[in-house]
């Protein structure tokens, strides 16, 4: 009977596989690419997407290593690693098959750019420097990194918060600049970009803006908006009297 793993790297099977980490994925996947060139396809039309740079480079390391491997190794041995691979058995595999596979390192490793095993972003990169016009990209546009992405955020953020064009925005973007530390700051409009859309629909609601800050009062039970400080020194005072002496 054949195993999960065999079945899920033959290349006449059209597989989806759900595994637990550690449990063999890359290792399958690399045996179903072995498996692709070994039946005569042609290294550059072969595409392996990862969702990391360091998955990608881990799975064509892999398959590089094996194929090297085949390259060099004497007869027994690389007919006993087919034979394993395929499922079939050792002396299934003729001096043809056998150089066939030994050939394999030289036309992957020759390929431009190697075989294509290369993360999804990197992917539709390729897709958008492609087809730029039906994307409705610039064709010079240039892919920046995390840290340049969050840089610009912020950069966007304080130019829209600080110009006084929403009355108070400011005031309380400061407020609350002030009462944050800096990660509790950035999380916070983390959480905003990762909720935009329902907060758009929120404060559409009922009005708009003009009536959020009453909807605010209210949602904590408020006749009508106060603000903070207004309300702190309204306690202390009502406190105050009740304590002072009658």
């Amino acid at each position: 009977m054949r195993s999960p793993q065999a079945i899920a790297a033959d290349p006449a099977v059209n597989a989806f596989v759900m595994a637990n980490a550690g449990s063999g994925k890359t290792t399958t996947l690399v045996n179903r690419v072995a498996r692709l060139l070994l039946a005569g396809s042609a290294p550059g039309a072969i595409l392996c997407l990862t969702f990391t740079k360091a998955a990608a480079a881990e799975m064509q390391r892999r398959l590089y290593e094996r194929l090297g491997d085949w390259a060099v190794a004497g007869d027994a041995r690389l007919r006993d690693q087919l034979a394993a691979l395929e499922e079939r058995a050792a002396d299934s595999f003729d001096a043809h098959d056998l150089s066939r596979a030994r050939a394999l390192f030289r036309p992957g490793a020759g390929t431009p750019g190697g075989l294509k095993i290369q993360t999804i972003h990197a992917f539709c990169e390729q897709l958008l420097r492609r087809f730029p016009v039906e994307a409705e990209v610039s064709p010079l546009f240039r892919v920046i990194d995390e840290a340049e992405a969050a840089d610009i955020r912020r950069r966007a953020r304080d130019r829209v918060a600080l110009a006084d064009d929403i009355p108070g925005l400011a005031t309380a973007y400061l407020h609350m600049a002030g009462k944050l530390s800096q990660p509790d700051f950035e999380a916070m409009f983390d959480r905003f970009e990762a909720k935009r859309a329902e907060l758009t629909d929120y404060v559409a609601q009922d009005g708009g803006a003009a009536t959020l800050q009453d909807r605010v009062a209210a949602s904590v039970g408020l006749d009508a908006w106060i603000e903070p400080e207004a309300a702190e020194r309204a306690a202390v005072t009502a406190r105050a009297s009740t304590q002072r002496p009658g």
